[in-house]
């Protein structure tokens, strides 16, 4: 067991590290949720409040590392011995519990001084109070210490100050500080915090030129002053909210306005002859009575776009209606198709599979015809259609009969 120190109370980094080894002396790790617990002096009292274990301290086998913070809790008093010991915890599947890791102490090693002796030399009180008041001689070997005096005196070259009246330095002179000190907070204790107080400043007839001066400067760095004053000697700021009502470019561009034309006089004379041009027209054309039918340029105008529509177009001629005409078939052509599928062309019975949900008319009158033509069976539970040859089922259906309703099922595929 190691004693680690005496420390100060509320010591915050108590740190420490000892070894666990086998019985072979090799050093192993402290296993089985190894916990550390600290005795105060004698006490039967255990504590682990501000311990950190740290087994296997940077990755070395059996080295543990303890830190204690003697802060963090009252259990940590001056004047005690205290002892760590482990209370959970095996070293090679053996128990290491009641095993002393350490000791320390709390203010409980500190020398005394004596204050009775000066260089090992026996002091009275007499000879302290001297050494305190008047120091000691160099010339015996002996520290020339801070001179003590029971009263304050005046300083050389100073003038005794006394009560509460004292000279102040610098002009102008006055009965005290703390006159001078009442006098100023007289006078400004009407501002107020933060100037609270200053609710009614009265305007100062001298700040009008100041305020002209700065508001005349503000709008010429501006170039306020030329929506009036001046004349326009600058162009605003391409994209600035002047130069995008007057331009429609994307970047919007003051430059692009004429005033010859652009102004709104400009534009209200514009409105004028329109008027005048358009009042013949009436509202919604009414005025438009005679057009006096159409002009020459306007009746080509739409032979051409007519002839230009017939082209897109591309119509057939009459020769060659005619000869579309020659090739449709004739009733009687028509009548001798239908008489040879009704008379002469054949179908395929359909074979083994179920009817189709979906069938063709080939399909339909393929079925009809094998129900009516071939071989079929019922027994009490199966029905069955049987091919040409009358032994191979191709279709069947489940049947049945209660007594009151005879049911027979979908067809479906045989054997």
């Amino acid at each position: 067991m190691s004693y680690h120190g005496d420390y100060v109370e509320d010591f915050a980094t108590l740190d420490f590290k000892f070894t666990t080894r086998k019985d072979t002396g090799l050093p192993t790790t402290l296993s089985g949720t190894p916990v550390l617990s600290v005795y105060k002096a004698n006490g039967v009292t255990q504590s682990t409040a501000g311990i950190t274990l740290t087994v296997d301290f940077d990755s070395v086998t059996g080295l543990n590392h303890v830190r204690i913070d003697l802060s963090a809790d009252a259990f940590y008093a001056i004047g005690n011995d205290y002892d760590i010991v482990i209370t959970t915890g095996t070293v090679n599947s053996i128990s290491v519990i009641g095993e002393v890791v350490g000791s320390f102490s709390i203010e409980n090693r500190f020398d005394e001084v004596d204050l009775t002796k000066i260089g090992g030399t026996a002091q009275s009180a007499t000879d302290l109070k001297d050494f305190a008041d008047a120091g000691y001689d160099p010339a015996t070997n002996k520290v020339q210490g801070v001179v003590l005096v029971d009263t304050v005196t005046t300083l050389t070259g100073h003038t005794v100050q006394t009560g509460d009246s004292f000279a102040r330095l610098g002009a102008p002179a006055g009965a005290s500080v703390s006159a001078d000190v009442a006098v100023i907070e007289a006078q400004t204790d009407d501002i107020g915090v933060a100037g609270a107080g200053l609710t009614a400043v009265p305007w100062n007839a001298a700040w009008d030129a100041e305020v002209q001066s700065e508001v005349d400067d503000a709008l010429v760095a501006q170039k306020l002053d030329h929506l009036v004053a001046v004349a326009d000697a600058d162009d605003p700021v391409n994209n600035s909210i002047f130069a995008k009502l007057v331009s429609k470019a994307a970047t919007a561009d003051w430059s692009n306005f004429t005033n010859t034309t652009d102004s709104l006089e400009a534009i209200r004379d514009k409105q004028t002859d329109i008027e005048a041009d358009t009042a013949v027209i009436g509202a919604l054309g009414a005025g438009l009575t005679d057009l006096g039918g159409m002009s020459t340029g306007m009746k080509s105008e739409v032979q051409v776009e007519a002839d230009a529509a017939l082209a897109t177009y591309d119509a057939p001629t009459s020769a060659e209606m005619d000869t579309a005409h020659a090739l449709l078939a004739t009733p009687a052509q028509v009548n001798t198709e239908v008489s040879d599928v009704l008379k002469t062309d054949v179908i395929t019975l359909p074979g083994q599979l179920a009817p189709p949900l979906t069938p063709t008319f080939q399909d339909v009158m393929g079925w009809l015809y094998k129900l009516a033509r071939n071989r079929k069976s019922q027994t009490s539970t199966l029905w069955q259609l049987f091919a040409d040859n009358e032994t191979t089922v191709d279709a069947k259906a489940t049947v049945s009969d209660d007594g009151t309703t005879a049911i027979k099922q979908e067809i479906v595929a045989g054997p």
